[in-house]
């Protein structure tokens, strides 16, 4: 804290004091998972001025995977399970920082291609181990 004191020429003083904060880069960024409310958290130790974004595989976050909150802390997923690598970017005009959360469960297939590549699969081992049998016999 300083404390500033003017005086005019007729010797008349005023004195006011001033609080000065150092601007501090960020810091120590983590990501909570709150499964219950199907939302990622992001925090940072001090940082000051922190601007919040998030991520999803490398790239900016679709509506069809989730939208943030109005600070940019919480990331709302649209979609459970959870899957892939989300990244909190935090950041002010010293830099930034970012921590990922990788979900367990892979976004790959899931859908119709997986179904008929399974189904495929089956019939392939069905159809060998036919022939296998008629050729054994």
């Amino acid at each position: 804290m300083f404390t500033i004191t003017v005086g005019d020429q007729k010797g008349a003083k005023t004195t006011t004091q001033c609080v000065v904060e150092e601007y501090v880069a960020v810091h120590h960024v983590s990501v909570a998972v709150n499964k219950s409310h199907s939302s990622l958290y992001c925090d940072e130790a001090w940082g000051t001025d922190p601007r919040f974004t998030w991520l999803h595989e490398g790239a900016s976050i679709p509506d069809e995977v989730g939208r943030m909150s109005n600070d940019g802390r919480i990331l709302y997923v649209s979609h459970m399970p959870l899957c892939g690598h989300f990244t909190c970017t935090v950041s002010n005009s010293l830099g930034h920082s970012s921590a990922t959360y990788t979900a367990a469960a892979a976004c790959v297939g899931g859908g119709k291609g997986t179904a008929v590549a399974v189904t495929c699969l089956v019939l392939l081992l069905a159809t060998g181990g036919a022939l296998a049998f008629l050729l054994w016999r």
